[in-house]
């Protein structure tokens, strides 16, 4: 964590491990196919889209989109850490 980092952030990344949201990225994958994007855990987006959105979000324990950019600080560096061959082509 960083030294500038809110109370918030830090809680985020106490429970929120660089392990953990790998391995619920990893979760995802199994059960979908596919690794999630940072609409697939938007809870804002899931409330958008349908039913099937918000069921998907509420299956299983995975962090929001924002928690896996406060811990990875993007994206694409959460997918190139998971190591997963499928994960090389997303952005």
């Amino acid at each position: 964590m960083s030294r500038d980092a809110s109370p918030e952030v830090a809680a985020i990344e106490a429970r929120w491990t660089r392990a953990r949201v790998l391995e619920a990225m990893r979760a995802w994958q199994a059960r979908y196919g596919r690794l999630p994007s940072s609409y697939d855990w938007s809870v804002t987006h899931a409330h958008r889209r349908d039913r099937e959105a918000l069921a998907s979000l509420s299956q299983a324990d995975f962090p929001s989109s924002s928690v896996v950019t406060a811990v990875y600080r993007s994206w694409t560096a959460a997918w190139w850490s998971s190591e997963t061959p499928s994960c090389r082509g997303n952005t």
